[in-house]
């Protein structure tokens, strides 16, 4: 029996390996507002979830330090001092910053 795939390592949803190619296997998050994987390719899917069950886990604690970090540059660069709760325009500016495009 072969090993169970754990959840993402970021976001803690469901993933799954996908083909890739011919023969080539990725393992990769499903949910849509994740969906991250992995760049090298496996020839089996054991491999494939050998490899992401070992990638690190960002625990809930690491999550909310890089979320409040992530809110106070948003402040910073928008020019607000009150933060209010998150709003859609910082979770659109926080999904700009992680393709790179501020």
């Amino acid at each position: 029996m072969s090993e169970e795939l754990k959840p993402c390592p970021l976001c803690g949803g469901h993933a799954e390996i996908r083909n890739v190619g011919y023969e080539d296997q990725r393992p990769q998050c499903v949910m849509s507002k994740c969906r991250i994987g992995t760049v090298e390719t496996f020839y089996s899917s054991e491999q494939a979830t050998r490899y992401w069950n070992n990638l690190p886990r960002i625990d809930e604690q690491k999550k909310a330090e890089i979320v409040a970090k992530m809110w106070g540059e948003y402040f910073c660069e928008n020019g607000s001092v009150t933060p209010q709760e998150p709003t859609a325009k910082f979770l659109h500016w926080i999904e700009q910053k992680a393709k790179g495009e501020r």
